[in-house]
This record gives C-alpha cells, structure tokens and sequence, in this order.
C-alpha cells in the first residue's frame, strides 16, 4: 500500500488495491499514484491544505507517528481523482438538492474568481459560503458545474469527536 503524506496538516491519505491479493490490483495503484506514475514520490499536492505533500510506501511509515495524524483509506480510482482537483469523495456530492440547501442556509461571503481581460465577464472559480464551505465551478456543456464542496474544518467539532473515541 501507499501513503501521501501532509506534514504540515498532518493528513494521511493510505491507497489501498481494489483486490489487494490481485497483482493487477497493485499495478493498477502503482501506475495511477505510485512510484510507475509521475506525481511519485514529490508530485503531490495535498487535498486538505494544498501543500506539497509525499507519496511513500507504507512499510516505510513509522506506525507510532502515523497514529498522531489523520488517516483516510482511500481506492485507487478515488485517490487518483482527489488528486487531480476532484476532491475527497464526500466532496463530490454535488446535486442540485444539496447545492440549493447549501445557498439557501448560508450566504455568500466572497466570490472567488477573475475578470476576464478585456471584457466585461467573469470566470468563477468558487464560491465560499459564511460558514466556510467552498462550492467549486467548472465549465460544463450546458452551462456552469459544480463538481466539488468543501466543507470547512470545525477543529472543536474534531477534537469533542476524538475526545469521544477514547
């Protein structure tokens, strides 16, 4: 297995096989994200943060201080989308239902965007909401996608969670 590792928001992102005892399961995780692709090992960026993060193999991972960070298993197809802009797969639950009840409990606080040079329009890169959610566009066929939601961090959320694991 694999790991992408984020020192600077401690996140950990382990890809496992499709079929772990399969050799194409491997070689499917090796060329996608591991050392046969070309974000290894120094190609990655985090999915959390956006800052440079490590592609190792788990066996070189020192257990000890992988259980002070955060974990998530990830397929590889999942990892290789998170990746590429896709997000985290929770992230990418973007129907019309959903984004109407994000827009309508939360107000926009900033437009994240350009100008286009020139002209009077403007490109859309994202939308962040008052509570920190971020709805992220893209351009499709028939008009503006919104292909990703990010929800913003609650750190006291997370630490009543851990407190409540122990």
């Amino acid at each position: 297995m694999i790991l992408v590792v984020c020192i600077p928001c401690n996140f950990v992102i382990r890809i496992m096989p499709t079929h772990a005892a399969n050799a194409m399961g491997e070689r499917e995780v090796n060329q996608l994200l591991g050392p046969d692709s070309n974000l290894w090992p120094n190609g990655f960026e985090c999915v959390k943060c956006g800052k440079n993060a490590t592609g190792m193999l788990e066996r070189a991972a020192d257990p000890k201080v992988l259980r002070t960070m955060e974990l998530r298993d990830l397929t590889p197809h999942e990892a290789f989308a998170a990746f590429n802009g896709l997000g985290l797969p929770e992230e990418q639950h973007c129907s019309l239902e959903s984004v109407q009840a994000l827009l309508t409990e939360q107000p926009v606080r900033r437009v994240i965007g350009s100008t286009v040079k020139g002209q009077e329009r403007t490109i859309i890169d994202a939308l962040e909401l008052w509570d920190g959610t971020k709805l992220h566009f893209s351009a499709g066929g028939e008009g503006a996608v919104i292909y990703r939601v990010v929800r913003s961090t609650s750190y006291a959320t997370r630490v009543l969670k851990d407190e409540d694991d122990r």
